[in-house]
């Protein structure tokens, strides 16, 4: 279950930076204010979702889970 949270908690993050990347490049070219300033919050919930798929790898680390592949070896 830990390791399934981390999986999702890193394609939220992957979601995220793609808004990230995409919307606020496109509010400076249209000079929208408000997709511009949409940067700051994706950037932290990325920082968020990331840090809490690290924590569930460290977790599994720290159990000895062996059924993540990337644990066992």
């Amino acid at each position: 279950m830990l390791a399934e949270s981390g999986q999702f908690a890193l394609i939220v993050a992957l979601a995220v930076a793609l808004i990230q990347g995409t919307f606020p490049l496109l509010g400076a070219y249209r000079q929208n204010a408000s997709l511009m300033a949409l940067a700051r919050p994706a950037a932290l919930t990325q920082f968020f979702f990331t840090a809490l798929s690290f924590a569930c790898l460290a977790a599994l680390f720290l159990n000895n889970d062996f059924t993540v592949a990337y644990v066992a070896s």
